[in-house]
């Protein structure tokens, strides 16, 4: 027993002992700084600059590291390991010179005497998006453009008119795609200041107003077409299968939604092309159709960009009554469309983006001097997502009716 508890007594002192020694940190420490970077090689980019080194060749370097003030005038520094040779810093909002200090780091913490650069960045990139950006008047309201060639994360943020007549924030778009734009609706015909501000995760930011004397425009007078007047018109050479299929029925077309059970749905039976003709309830010099996918689940949205939704489709148009047949030569080509995902991704995988657009639907416009005056409408899909069947969630139009 004595024998057990005298083994017991050493593993116990050794175990403490190792305890004690076990201290994190380097392995050797020492004071002498680490050799600075060599061949630096700087080159401007949109708010900030890429920068590419040689690394010296000491084992004990663990990073490499660039000091600067950024754009609210505080220190900032970007790190890049050393087993890199390149970094970038991002985020200056003007095209000021800057400074820029870049040093080595050993495993010691000790630091490089340092090794710095003044260079000009390129425009900032709300700058670069500003300068592209256009505010025109357009139906119900203003249709906001612009490019991000950066295609850096931006929020613009679009101002209009309130009651009082100070400009306020209606609408805030979050967007990283390299082109787009956004229509703000809803709007009287009155003359009214709009504003959009953009702004980067740096929070630098830039401001675009109509170019026009006064910063002031006109939204052109539409009207939204009374759905309850819509119905579908079934054609002899329509879907063999029809658009009532898996709970799918016609009056789900002009009800307003387009999630879990609202669609119109054709069968694998009736391959593409499909067609769908509608009857607009009244002939109407059309400004504006917008067609929206079968979304699915409000929290998924499982059938955005996926599935039956129409990828390539065209839209036809026609004033009086169409034959029974749907000979395709009574009908007039309105426009082709394209379903393009913000993202890119592959059909299943969603940003905030994907779900957002999918939501608004896709929407034509058509020039002011160009409207249609039709009372029908027929919509051909030619290629959907991912499945032998097609299906839409809704159909809205605008127009002026024509009396």
């Amino acid at each position: 027993m004595k024998n057990v508890l005298k083994l017991l007594t050493i593993c116990l002192i050794l175990f403490n002992i190792g305890c004690e020694e076990d201290v994190n940190g380097p392995i050797v420490t020492d004071n002498e700084a680490p050799e600075d970077i060599s061949n630096l090689s700087v080159t401007p980019i949109n708010g900030g600059f890429d920068i590419s080194y040689n690394v010296p060749s000491g084992k004990d370097v663990l990073y490499v590291k660039a000091v600067y003030i950024d754009s609210n005038g505080e220190n900032s520094e970007v790190r890049a390991s050393a087993f890199t040779n390149t970094m970038r810093i991002e985020g200056y909002g003007d095209t000021q010179p800057k400074t820029v200090d870049i040093f080595t780091v050993d495993r010691s913490e000790n630091q490089s005497a340092g090794v710095a650069f003044t260079e000009v960045p390129l425009d900032p990139v709300v700058q670069v998006a500003a300068n592209s950006l256009s505010i025109v008047e357009t139906y119900s309201g203003v249709n906001i453009s612009w490019k991000n060639v950066t295609k850096a994360p931006l929020a613009f943020e679009i101002f209009a008119e309130n009651e009082t007549g100070s400009l306020e924030i209606t609408e805030t778009i979050y967007s990283q795609a390299e082109q787009s734009d956004f229509s703000l609706r809803d709007r009287e015909s009155v003359p009214q200041a709009f504003k959009v501000s953009i702004r980067d995760q740096y929070g630098n930011t830039a401001e675009v107003y109509p170019d026009t004397p006064d910063k002031k425009l006109t939204p052109v007078k539409e009207e939204r077409l009374d759905k309850s007047l819509m119905q579908v018109v079934p054609l002899d050479n329509g879907p063999s299968s029809g658009w009532e299929n898996f709970a799918g029925r016609h009056t789900s077309l002009f009800d307003d939604e387009h999630g879990v059970s609202n669609y119109v749905h054709t069968t694998s039976a009736s391959p593409l092309p499909v067609s769908i003709a509608i009857d607009l309830g009244v002939e109407a010099y059309v400004s504006r159709i917008v067609i929206n996918h079968r979304v699915g689940s409000d929290s998924a949205r499982e059938y955005a960009f996926n599935h039956g939704n129409p990828e390539e489709y065209e839209v036809f148009g026609r004033k009086d009554p169409p034959s029974q047949s749907g000979d395709w030569d009574e009908w007039t080509l309105l426009y082709s469309a394209t379903s393009v995902k913000p993202s890119g991704l592959e059909p299943g995988l969603l940003t905030d983006e994907d779900r957002i657009t999918a939501d608004l639907g896709e929407e034509h416009e058509f020039s002011i001097t160009d409207r249609p005056l039709i009372r029908y409408v027929r919509i051909r899909i030619n290629k959907v997502f991912t499945a032998s069947a097609a299906h839409i969630g809704e159909f809205t139009a605008f127009g002026e009716i024509n009396n």
